[in-house]
């Protein structure tokens, strides 16, 4: 009786590249990463005009409102993206989390989502996925009430992980992102870096009572790092505050 060949995971490998190689398209082939943390932010704007401003800051919108159901729409994108993008990796999303923001001045919305997992490759498209699934749904529930629309500047503002690290858009991060994202990560034989969150009467008509004191985060070595935490924070506050941002929320102090 012949004794079975053994065949080696690299032959495996090397067979499969060399029958497929020819294909138009192929899925990236990842399965030599490693896991690491991955995460990253999109954004993108749509001008609705004045009208339609109007009756979403004011509830009125005959398809009910616009902002809730968009956010609610960016998850679901996120989570359907390897069904809709051909040669996307299915991915295992660890946190989902959107901010819609409306511009008075340029009667517009600004969407933004932030995407993150521990995988062997980036969650870019999926934060991209989760701002357009949120503006068209803006779309679709404004254009009843006026048609001329305008989907805009829709981009990767942050990424993070894998070898390449952090990047950040090189035509800039809007105002109220600067502060968070421009500061230095602690290194392993580092000391700690402190993260302040302040209370701000955000909300005029509550009694300041209701919030709650300064918390306090303090990152040691080998823990997650100090943009990691502030990223987190900026999207937690974000569900707290009023559309209009609020500055000066965040006061930040690097040991």
């Amino acid at each position: 009786m012949k004794s079975l060949k053994i065949i080696k995971k690299n032959d495996l490998k090397d067979w499969a590249e060399e029958l497929f190689q020819k294909n138009s398209y192929n899925m990236v082939d990842v399965s030599s990463k490693k896991e690491t943390f991955r995460r990253a932010l999109a954004t993108g704007k749509i001008f609705v005009g004045e009208e339609v401003f109007s009756l979403i800051k004011s509830n009125q919108m005959p398809k009910g409102d616009p902002i809730s159901l968009a956010e609610v729409s960016a998850i679901l994108g996120v989570k359907k993206t390897s069904e809709i993008i051909p040669l996307c990796h299915p991915l295992s999303i660890d946190h989902i989390s959107t901010k819609i923001i409306m511009i008075d001045e340029t009667y517009s919305l600004d969407v933004f989502c932030v995407v993150s997992t521990y995988s062997k490759t980036g969650v870019e498209m999926e934060a991209i996925m989760g701002v357009n699934s949120a503006l068209i749904t803006i779309y679709d529930l404004s254009k009843i009430v006026n048609p001329h629309l305008k989907i805009d500047n829709v981009k990767l503002l942050i990424k993070e992980g894998g070898k390449s690290g952090l990047w950040k858009n090189p035509d800039g991060l809007p105002d109220f992102l600067k502060n968070i994202v421009n500061i230095a990560r602690p290194i392993a034989a580092s000391a700690a870096a402190t993260t302040k969150i302040n209370n701000a009467n955000i909300c005029p008509n509550k009694s300041s009572s209701v919030f709650e004191n300064p918390t306090k985060f303090i990152l040691v070595a080998k823990s997650i790092n100090s943009i990691d935490i502030k990223i987190d924070i900026m999207f937690f506050l974000f569900i707290k505050i009023p559309r209009k941002p609020i500055e000066n929320i965040i006061e930040d102090k690097i040991k």
